[in-house]
Formats: C-alpha cells, sequence, structure tokens
C-alpha cells in the first residue's frame, strides 16, 4: 500500500479557484505540520491568504527592497533580514535625495514595535514622490516572532541598493571623499 502511495503522488501546480472550507485547511494544515524534517526541527510556518488583494500582491512580478533601519536604535544590532539594506534613517528622512524605481517597493523595518521611526521615513520618502512604501507591522520582533530567517551576514548596503536601482545622493559623495583620501595616503607613501 505505501509503493502504490509513493508511485501515485503527484505535483499539483495549477489550482481551483474554489475556497476551502475552515474545516478542510485545518487538517491539511495538521498533516503538513505531520512532515518530515531535518532533526526533527519542523521549521515549517503557514500562513493563509484569503484576501483576493493580497494573493494577487504575491502573485504579482513587483521587487520588493527591505530597508532595515535597526543599527539607529536602542536594542541588538548584530541580526537583520537577509537581502535587507541598512541605511540611517536620518538621511532618508532629511538631507540625501533618494531615487527608486517606479517598480519597487519599499518595505521599512525598525526594531521597535511601535514603528515611529520607520513611520517617520515613510511620510518622508512619500514627501520626495516615492509612494510605494510600506512598513513592516512589528518590525523585527514580529518578524522572528513568525519564525522567519534573521541573518547577521548583512553585507555591503551601497552594493544591495544598486542592485536594486535605488540611489540614495550622498553615498555617491561619500565613495568620492574616500576614494580621495585614499588616493592622497598613497601619494604620501
Amino acid at each position: 500500500m505505501l509503493a502504490e502511495v509513493i508511485s501515485e503522488r503527484r505535483s499539483i501546480r495549477r489550482y481551483r479557484p474554489d475556497p476551502i472550507d475552515d474545516a478542510q485547511l485545518d487538517a491539511l494544515l495538521r498533516a503538513a505540520c505531520w512532515a518530515p524534517s531535518a532533526h526533527n526541527r519542523q521549521p515549517w510556518r503557514f500562513a493563509v491568504l484569503r484576501d483576493a488583494a493580497a494573493k494577487a500582491r504575491l502573485e504579482s512580478e513587483d521587487k520588493i527592497a527591505i530597508i532595515d533601519l535597526f543599527n539607529f536604535e536602542d536594542g541588538d544590532t548584530s541580526v537583520g533580514i537577509s537581502g535587507a539594506i541598512r541605511i540611517n534613517p536620518f538621511r532618508l528622512r532629511n538631507r540625501s535625495r533618494v531615487i527608486v524605481p517606479e517598480d519597487l517597493e519599499i518595505v521599512l523595518c525598525c526594531l521597535s514595535e511601535h514603528e515611529i521611526i520607520s513611520a517617520r521615513v515613510a511620510l518622508a520618502l512619500r514627501r520626495k514622490g516615492i509612494p510605494r512604501v510600506w512598513i513592516l507591522e512589528g518590525g523585527l520582533k514580529a518578524w522572528i516572532k513568525q519564525g522567519y530567517p534573521v541573518t547577521t551576514n548583512l553585507g555591503d548596503p551601497k552594493e544591495r541598493a544598486m542592485s536594486l536601482g535605488i540611489q540614495v545622493s550622498d553615498w555617491n559623495a561619500e565613495s568620492r571623499s574616500s576614494s580621495a583620501s585614499c588616493t592622497s595616503a598613497s601619494a604620501e607613501t
């Protein structure tokens, strides 16, 4: 019987749009939790989306950039969301000119659960003409509580930003001044 079940297994790539009732959904999720995992860690997390707009956003091919504002607040700043760009919120709110591609959505994430820093940055970016800005509800604490992965290796924020087409005006000035000081220092030796 087991060999028959395994040999008749198939992958489903298209689903009917019919809604699933709560009892069926509960049974499916319970069965999914019984699946084997390495070291019995059971690392899965499930999200049930019933909202058509949320489903459409997930199915779209929009690019998303997570901007992490953590190391400018009190708390553990050694971890962050993998692939996020760590930028000083004051740079985004005040002096810098920020250019973001039209097809890129920005998700702001701060350490605090109250998102006050993210809210201020979101307003500033919208005033600068960047309309597709969202706030990660609950910040990093909610991200971790949901069991989503974090990393201690965030990489170079300038490189990550440039790979997504984000430009922050004073990064170029910083690069020029640091390369100028390196050039003058090497010329003196």
